[in-house]
């Protein structure tokens, strides 16, 4: 099934697409990967759609492949630390 296939038959107005790289994997082509992002959040944003996606954290980068942050309107970072041995989750 393709995304257009499962947006226009309910009218869906948001998108979630979790996560990121399970729709490129690990291309080893970062001009190919920049231009399929951008072809994707340009359809994404001519079908005026909200679109909310979540990506894996990157060594010394923001994002695994470090170029989802520049195609985005916004994007946030979540971080959640374990400091001896206890998440600051657990104490909330």
């Amino acid at each position: 099934m393709c995304l257009d296939d499962a947006i226009d038959p309910i009218g869906a107005k948001r998108v979630v697409l979790d996560s990121i790289e399970t729709l490129f994997g690990r291309p080893s082509n970062r001009v190919i990967l920049r231009s399929e992002l951008n072809r994707l959040f340009q359809w994404l944003e001519d079908k005026s759609l909200t679109v909310l996606v979540t990506g894996e954290a990157g060594d010394g980068q923001v994002t695994r492949q470090g170029l989802e942050q520049y195609v985005s309107d916004c994007f946030i970072v979540l971080d959640n630390r374990i400091h001896n041995q206890v998440s600051p989750a657990a104490c909330a």
